[in-house]
């Protein structure tokens, strides 16, 4: 007998921001801390979403919440 181990890696999406600034929130709605703004054409990485935010991560380190229809996936 043969046992068979399937590993499924999934590739990060990623994103670019497509408003010309957006504000960048802690958590996923607009009562949490604005941490940042981030400018059109910032690429991201995307970590979770839902159908309204998306918790991003830049280059840089930096994360954070966006809604969903600033970005434009990549």
């Amino acid at each position: 007998n043969t046992i068979a181990t399937i590993f499924w890696i999934s590739e990060p999406n990623y994103a670019v921001i497509e408003t010309e600034r957006v504000q960048v929130y802690s958590g996923p709605s607009e009562t949490q801390k604005p941490l940042f703004f981030a400018h059109k054409g910032a690429e991201c990485k995307i970590i979770e979403s839902s159908s309204v935010w998306t918790n991003i991560q830049f280059p840089n380190g930096l994360k954070g919440w966006v809604k969903e229809l600033n970005i434009m996936r990549i």
